[in-house]
């Protein structure tokens, strides 16, 4: 699977802008690696306050939902369905369409392209890169079986 980096533009945007008020490890295991041997695989989630402004968070949830959307109602049935799953016997949630998420991949809207921007200045160790969730499925499926 080919993966490119994020685009990003020039932002005034400042790391020290940031807090972090939750880090936390929720799992590790040893997993093979291609030389043979192992690492240490570990799950974490990270909290970032102040990390978006109120201008970003909006033109965000606009395009995942509609301008004005009364969100009261739930979600929007032609941005959102009701087809997600975290394991087969589990009822399913809300997630966005495929095509949404393929749309909010490609695009260049500002305010996405403002937090990729702010990732790649806040983790300048880290190549930040899309990895579509069809495409890590499809490669996990042995050839000839998918």
């Amino acid at each position: 699977m080919m993966l490119t980096p994020v685009a990003t533009h020039e932002t005034t945007w400042d790391p020290k802008q940031v807090s972090v008020p939750l880090c936390v490890s929720l799992d590790a295991c040893f997993v093979p690696i291609s030389t043979g041997g192992v690492r240490l695989d570990t799950a974490n989630i990270v909290v970032l306050d102040d990390f978006i402004s109120e201008g970003e968070r909006q033109e965000l949830l606009d395009y995942i939902t509609h301008s004005g959307w009364d969100h009261a109602q739930g979600p929007p049935s032609d941005r959102w369905e009701k087809a997600t799953s975290d394991a087969a016997d589990q009822p399913r949630t809300w997630g966005l369409k495929g095509e949404v998420l393929r749309q909010l991949s490609s695009s260049q809207m500002r305010a996405k392209v403002e937090v990729q921007s702010r990732l790649c200045k806040l983790y300048p160790e880290v190549i930040w890169c899309h990895q579509p969730s069809d495409a890590i499925q499809q490669s996990a499926v042995p050839s000839g079986e998918g």
